[in-house]
């Protein structure tokens, strides 16, 4: 389906909805459904109707997402909803799934990263895709960084796209030192003293930094002292970029 024009709603018209203050402080921003919105990329993945993760085109065809989305499934249960601010909205674009491809060495944390491919007969739609980091991108920490999702505050499932804003935390915390199971192929980002964050939903949804797209979402419900997780996109340039489709866009950004 084509989609329709959309109205661009000014951005002081959105919800600013103040979640914490201080370090690592995150500002959650409501997306009224029907705005036009700067995060074009971000897709929702759906089974039987129903949404369960996000994730980002990275290519036209390719969406990149935490490998928990979409472990237990098959590709004939899943689609992608497209260029949409609501679960609900009337203008989304419902693209078919052909395959996706698991990290090999997946285990429930580490390595949480997976490619969605969109099926060849809607490779036509118009869609848009977000750079990557860079292979060698060193890791920001202190760096303000975006994030989003459909998930809700405090676990209640959200219909609006919301929006979070939230510094990345310093490696020597973001360690397994001080967060078990946190590897170097994870980013920690968020208020370390708030546990009122995005929850349920944010699995697979993107952690934008300068433009950039740097983490995938995989633990975004937070408890006290804990951070929203991500895994690092940079460290799994290399794998992302050989298992790409043949015949797809191979040099990505």
């Amino acid at each position: 389906m084509l989609t329709p024009a959309i109205t661009v709603v000014p951005a002081l018209s959105l919800l600013l909805i103040i979640c914490s203050s201080g370090f690592g402080a995150a500002q959650f921003m409501e997306i009224p459904s029907g705005v036009r919105f700067p995060y074009p990329y971000h897709v929702a993945l759906t089974k039987n109707g129903a949404y369960i993760c996000g994730g980002s085109f990275i290519t036209f065809t390719v969406v990149l997402t935490a490998a928990r989305c979409v472990i237990r499934e098959t590709p004939d249960k899943l689609k992608i909803m497209a260029n949409i601010t609501a679960l609900n909205s009337r203008y989304a674009e419902i693209l078919n799934i052909s395959r996706f491809l698991i990290h090999p060495k997946y285990n429930g944390i580490s390595n949480d990263i997976a490619l969605v491919e969109v099926h060849k007969s809607d490779a036509g739609y118009l869609v848009t895709r977000i750079n990557m980091a860079d292979d060698d991108a060193e890791y920001p920490e202190n760096q303000n960084a975006t994030f989003m999702g459909f998930g809700g505050i405090n676990s209640k499932q959200a219909n609006p796209l919301r929006v979070g804003y939230a510094v990345i935390w310093r490696r020597l915390y973001c360690s397994k030192e001080y967060i078990p199971g946190v590897t170097k192929k994870i980013i920690c980002a968020g208020d370390p003293y708030k546990s009122n964050i995005l929850c349920k939903g944010n699995t697979g949804s993107p952690l934008v930094v300068d433009g950039k797209l740097y983490g995938v979402g995989i633990y975004t419900c937070g408890v006290l002292r804990s951070p929203f997780l991500f895994t690092y996109v940079a460290p799994y340039r290399h794998w992302i970029n050989k298992h790409l489709p043949i015949g797809f866009e191979k040099r990505i950004q």
